[in-house]
């Protein structure tokens, strides 16, 4: 199977009245389900592709239908790095389906129009009862300064978890970890790049520093097994908030507080990216002056954080 195809199980967790209410085949409660990952948006995608393909034209609301992983939410901005071939996703309804004589469900796609995978239900599985997956092995998670880190080139061999929160501040990544409690219970590393947005705010470095204690002490004594790695912040050329020589004396103090402090404080690895801090080779950077450039600086910052693994 192609490398841009993943083969996911699909299992309905339904009441049996509701499979014969709501499914044009009541065969389809497990089967497979190609993904093809070069499409956007594919959580969106996958919803409307099984509302038009396994339930009635009664089915008004697609959104109504939740995809579970390991029986946790995958909400609907994440990417397909959170999939993996031949996974189990299980896919139940958040309410009663609202139901209609006319054909109202997903009004964007037109009669002409062919859905945006073909043919991709197969065989359909008889069985009852489905293996469970493979829980999440390692994390990746941070703002946009990592959306052009692939984590499986980081943690080989593992399944991996991976979100980038555009313009994420670290009250944001707590946020986002508190949500989904528990689904970080296997992860043997739980790796974060945080702070530079906090950096380039109004907020004073104290606060942003609290706040980084507050997102470290809150995993390590949610997953207590799990080692915590966080990494250094790299320069910037510009700034959106402040000014930039303010910015990089916060950096400078933040990278700081993390070696000298949170590793104490949470048990927890810092990764050093050393030949970031040279400022005459800032070419890492976009044309944005703030995210590194995925074709001169991905690999580096990558391997700063394999050394970190390997020591």
């Amino acid at each position: 199977m192609s490398n841009e195809v993943l083969r996911l199980k699909i299992q309905f967790l339904l009441e049996p009245c509701m499979i014969d209410l709501i499914f044009k085949d009541t065969n389809f409660t497990n089967f497979w389900y190609c993904l093809d990952t070069k499409k956007f948006e594919l959580v969106e995608q996958l919803k409307k592709d099984i509302c038009i393909k396994i339930f009635k034209n009664t089915l008004t609301d697609y959104k109504s239908i939740s995809i579970l992983i390991d029986n946790f939410e995958v909400p609907s901005f994440e990417s397909t790095r959170i999939f993996r071939d031949n996974d189990l996703i299980q896919i139940c309804l958040k309410a009663k389906p609202q139901l209609s004589k006319k054909r109202k469900f997903f009004e964007p796609l037109k009669e002409n129009k062919k859905p945006h995978l073909e043919e991709n239900i197969t065989e359909v599985t008889s069985e009852k009862t489905v293996q469970i997956v493979k829980p999440f092995e390692a994390a990746l998670i941070g703002t946009s300064m990592i959306k052009h880190l692939d984590p499986n080139k980081i943690f080989e061999n593992r399944k991996c978890f991976f979100k980038s929160i555009s313009g994420g501040r670290i009250s944001d990544i707590l946020e986002f970890v508190k949500k989904r409690e528990g689904f970080f219970d296997d992860c043997k590393f739980i790796c974060l790049t945080c702070g530079s947005n906090d950096c380039d705010s109004y907020n004073d470095i104290q606060t942003t520093i609290q706040r980084c204690i507050d997102l470290a002490t809150y995993l390590h004594s949610k997953y207590p097994k799990s080692i915590l790695i966080f990494n250094e912040l790299i320069p910037r050329l510009k700034t959106k908030y402040i000014d930039l020589d303010l910015f990089e004396k916060r950096r400078l103090c933040f990278n700081n507080f993390l070696n000298s402090s949170l590793k104490i404080i949470a048990s927890c690895q810092i990764v050093k990216h050393e030949e970031f801090e040279d400022k005459s080779k800032l070419d890492f950077l976009l044309s944005d002056g703030v995210h590194i450039s995925p074709n001169n600086a991905v690999s580096k910052y990558i391997q700063d954080i394999k050394n970190v693994l390997k020591s």
